[in-house]
């Protein structure tokens, strides 16, 4: 298996890690304000319209942005765009100066909006690379990567599709010790390593593979300057497109069987490392699907052995001592409504059932018994905490209080600086969470599991 990746004519300009002068822009593109892709914008975590949802960052300057969207933004109206960073949130007008139609996706279109901004931006400057001795070795991760892919593989009885993931770990090593790896600045090793500790994780966490390869072409984003990335199947036409895109396809038997589409900034100074690290991506989206290749298999083995066997009666529940009410989630065969917050403050309302930590992520459907294709599966490292509740649309008025649930009092304070307080009974501060149920008996939160990366810190009064 190899990737090839093709290049159009371009204003793209490949330098060598030491960087020589690019070529000055053409006079009819220049431009008052420096774009920058989010690669340079380390500070940057989410942009959303107000009101709406987050949206897809192509470029952003201090005189305006390019966004991408699901729905038209009308040319000539103003919105107002919310960019978060680690220094807070900043709301700033503009004007909508165009709007147009960038790709087809399923059941729907994408469109891509300039805007101008009102007031004059200022972020902050790009913050400075860390030192490498705080990071991981390269080699190390990637063998951590194949570890974890060959336990999936022995857990699914040794399916024959791990073969074909055996050949892309082994495209993959081949990469990164090429001469061009062995080249590449401490950028490359820095980033490739984030990215394979990133997707061991999820492959751990049993992340579905549409999740992880959301995942991956985020990283990659915030990698390489890029304006947009695609992840295509191999064997789908990518239409038109521009002269500054590349392509990158990994291969198998002459097959084409996994691509990136990858557009980038007019006039962009590339890196060797760059298209090395692209190269290297291209293989792990073949991964990527691999992994979930090898889960459809081994779910399908799974419910032919289900349905082979009679099914057992539900067990009943201890008695529960009278005038003792516990506040628990119902068991795993129950649909619960829940509501999921992301540290951004986005939220997910839905319905779940077999929650478990472990898994490191949780899927809610829309409604209960909703088709497989409308559930969201979100992961737990994303978000602030999963509020398991009476109603999704708020505590009903005649909510009866209950007695305190048992544990020891805990105070936490939030990352965005939110306090809550109740009790809790398998407090970790290894562990992805824990649970606590609320002090206040009246509101519609049932029980909490707080996300252990989302608290500031904790308190024991």
């Amino acid at each position: 298996m190899a990737p090839v990746y093709s290049v159009a004519a371009s204003g793209l300009t490949l330098v060598r890690t030491d960087g020589q002068p690019a070529a000055e822009p053409a006079s009819s593109d220049r431009r008052v304000h420096p774009r920058l892709t989010l690669s340079e914008l380390d500070w940057l975590n989410t942009v959303r319209l107000k009101y709406g949802p987050v949206v897809s960052l192509i470029d952003l300057s201090s005189g305006g942005a390019q966004i991408e969207t699901s729905s038209r933004l009308h040319p000539g109206a103003v919105v107002v765009v919310q960019i978060s960073g680690t220094g807070g949130e900043v709301a700033v007008p503009s004007t909508v100066v165009r709007s147009q139609v960038s790709r087809v996706v399923p059941d729907a279109m994408m469109y891509r909006s300039a805007l101008s901004f009102k007031r004059t931006l200022e972020p902050p400057e790009r913050a400075p690379d860390r030192n490498s001795d705080a990071f991981a070795n390269l080699i190390g991760e990637h063998a951590r990567m194949t570890g974890a892919i060959r336990k999936l593989s022995h857990a699914c009885r040794g399916d024959a599709t791990s073969l074909a993931g055996d050949d892309i770990l082994t495209s993959t090593l081949a990469l990164i010790q090429s001469p061009a790896g062995r080249r590449s600045a401490e950028s490359f090793r820095r980033h490739l390593t984030g990215l394979f500790r990133e997707l061991t994780r999820d492959i751990e966490a049993a992340a579905p593979a549409d999740v992880m390869l959301a995942a991956l072409a985020e990283r990659l984003r915030r990698s390489v300057p890029t304006r947009i990335i695609r992840i295509v199947d191999g064997q789908m036409p990518i239409g038109p497109h521009g002269p500054d895109t590349i392509l990158f396809d990994a291969t198998s038997d002459g097959a084409t069987i996994a691509r990136l589409v990858v557009e980038f900034p007019r006039d962009c100074q590339l890196e060797e490392w760059h298209l090395q690290f692209l190269r290297i991506a291209t293989q792990l989206v073949a991964l990527v699907n691999e992994v979930g290749a090898l889960r459809e298999r081994a779910s399908r083995g799974a419910d032919s052995a289900t349905e082979s066997q009679a099914a057992a009666p539900p067990e009943s529940p201890p008695p529960v001592p009278a005038g003792i009410v516990e506040r628990v989630v119902p068991s795993s065969s129950v649909w619960v409504p829940v509501v999921a917050r992301y540290r951004d403050g986005r939220v997910v309302k839905g319905h779940c059932r077999g929650f478990t930590a472990e898994r490191g992520s949780i899927s809610i459907a829309p409604a209960p018994d909703a088709p497989q294709a409308a559930v969201t599966t979100v992961l737990l490292r994303h978000l602030k905490a999963v509020f398991f509740v009476h109603d999704l649309a708020g505590a009903p008025p005649d909510v009866e209080p209950t007695p305190a649930a048992r544990g020891r009092d805990i105070i936490v304070t939030f990352m965005d600086g939110e306090v809550t307080s109740g009790t809790t009974l398998n407090y970790a501060v290894d562990g992805a969470g824990f649970y606590l149920s609320p002090h206040d008996q009246r509101g519609n939160n049932l029980r909490v599991f707080v996300i252990n990366e989302a608290v500031r810190h904790v308190q024991f009064p």
